[in-house]
């Protein structure tokens, strides 16, 4: 696969885009929830799916919050 080089200001802006969506998606999850599910046509992928994905989406562009990946505390010893 080739490789693809991103300015550092595009990443923070990206990982802030990212934040923002996982901000307002969790406001009100039964509404969009259901939402999701009807758009995508299925069950079987739903707002916990997405919002994990985009918190891994996240973490590999080097956002360290983590709380929203491992969960709070579990990074801690």
């Amino acid at each position: 696969m080739p490789s693809t080089r991103i300015d550092t200001a595009d990443v923070l802006e990206l990982v802030e885009i990212l934040g923002l969506l996982r901000g307002w998606f969790t406001r009100d999850r039964e509404t969009l929830d259901r939402s999701l599910v009807a758009f995508i046509g299925s069950p079987r992928y739903d707002l916990a799916d997405l919002l994990r994905d985009l918190d891994r989406f996240r973490f590999l562009l080097g956002d360290d919050a983590e709380d929203d990946l491992f969960g709070p505390g579990l990074d801690q010893g």
